[in-house]
């Protein structure tokens, strides 16, 4: 599934959400003419429409950090830029959760990390323009835009204690002693992000055609960035959980993915294998780097209880090295449209299933409830026929006396 199918993808998916918006609408527009619910209910399906019009699936990329996260990103949707958009490479590179979203002007948002704004959701804070700092971008200056999104990597040197009032440092654990102790700063001190979170805006195609991309921190990162990351996750639709091709499903794998099994169904979770250009030997022939590829999917599969078809092996670098030099067979080596079929073939429609499964349950309670005034209407108006029928019967005994 190239670029084109995935927009297309996201395309139809925002056609199926705007005709169930009018069908809502309609609902809406009949039960007005004929004064059938009250005011409260008809502002709720305005609301209703509204929400299914403006609705985004939300992806999580999450998993340890060096796996690629950053670089899987940069492969599915920043290779137009001609360099790498997103930090990455050796060890971690992103150190607060990144939100990317589709805007007219490019910049990006900075949340710094304060005990003040700790107890309020980031859903709230986005509506406090001035907690954040703004940095505008111009995707062609290079140089100038790796500087500005370099700044999800700043760190800073705190002790315990305020790290801890930030909810980040777990306590005092003498198997864990890394924790307690910052090489660079000393005693009693840890490193942690300068940031809470980041909000990036770019004009995007498949941004804006219906999705949201967060980009979290490495899950077994010091300072407890690792919460950050799964607090994330939990705000999003779906995840793709990224593994390395050279290490599998490791314990501590395993562990974060039985976490996020709490968090969202396995229908809505991608596993992907990373890093499969690690694999290859030019000793072994070409025929055993295929076996090793589908050895590492079936027993990822297998420990991880999914379907066969979440688990997509790639290899970011290559596609992303791939698809700025215009290599086409290159790109299809290194499976990343496997991936964006993936994407566009089971996430995207588990949210769909989601949001009829939400709007059937509320127009439902809306035609029970216009049932039930129908009801109340008939029986009164049975009754006022009744009352006349009598006054009939009782006005023609008159006559008759």
């Amino acid at each position: 599934m190239n670029e084109s199918a995935l927009v297309s993808a996201l395309q139809e998916f925002a056609g199926w959400r705007g005709e169930l918006a009018a069908l809502v609408e309609q609902v809406s527009a009949f039960s007005h003419r004929l004064d059938l619910l009250p005011s409260g209910t008809m502002l709720r399906l305005e609301m209703l429409a509204r929400e299914i019009r403006e609705e985004r699936v939300i992806l999580s990329f999450y998993g340890e950090f060096a796996r690629g996260k950053s670089e899987l990103i940069n492969a599915l949707f920043f290779y137009d830029q001609e360099y790498r958009f997103l930090p990455s490479g050796v060890g971690q590179t992103t150190m607060c959760p990144v939100e990317i979203c589709a805007a007219s002007d490019a910049s990006i948002d900075f949340l710094p990390m304060q005990a003040s704004s700790m107890h309020h959701n980031i859903q709230d804070l986005k509506k406090v323009p001035e907690k954040w700092r703004r940095m505008p971008l111009t995707l062609a200056d290079m140089e100038k835009t790796q500087a500005a999104l370099h700044q999800i990597q700043e760190m800073q040197c705190v002790p315990l204690a305020e790290a801890r009032r930030f909810g980040l440092c777990p306590p005092l654990d003498s198997a864990r002693p890394q924790l307690t102790r910052c090489p660079s700063c000393g005693e009693g001190r840890v490193k942690i992000s300068r940031w809470r979170y980041a909000l990036l805006r770019v004009p995007h195609p498949v941004l804006a055609a219906g999705l949201i991309v967060i980009d979290t921190p490495g899950l077994n990162s010091l300072g407890s960035e690792a919460d950050m990351g799964l607090d994330a996750t939990r705000g999003a639709d779906a995840s793709i959980f990224v593994l390395g091709a050279d290490t599998g499903v490791t314990q501590s794998d395993l562990q974060t993915w039985e976490q996020s099994l709490s968090i969202h169904s396995r229908q809505r979770q991608l596993v992907v294998i990373n890093k499969c250009d690690l694999l290859v030997d030019e000793i072994e022939p070409t025929t055993s780097f295929a076996e090793k590829i589908r050895e590492q999917c079936d027993a990822a599969a297998q420990r991880l209880q999914l379907n066969g078809k979440q688990v997509v092996a790639i290899s970011a670098r290559e596609a992303l090295l791939g698809r700025l030099r215009n290599q086409e067979e290159r790109v299809r080596a290194s499976g990343i449209d496997d991936l964006e079929n993936a994407i566009g073939n089971i996430l995207i429609p588990e949210k769909r299933k989601e949001i009829a499964s939400s709007t059937k349950g509320i127009l439902q309670r809306v035609i029970n409830d216009q049932r039930y005034v129908l009801e109340e209407q008939l029986e009164a108006v049975a009754a006022d026929m009744e009352s006349m029928r009598r006054l009939e019967a009782q006005a023609g005994e008159q006559v008759l006396v």
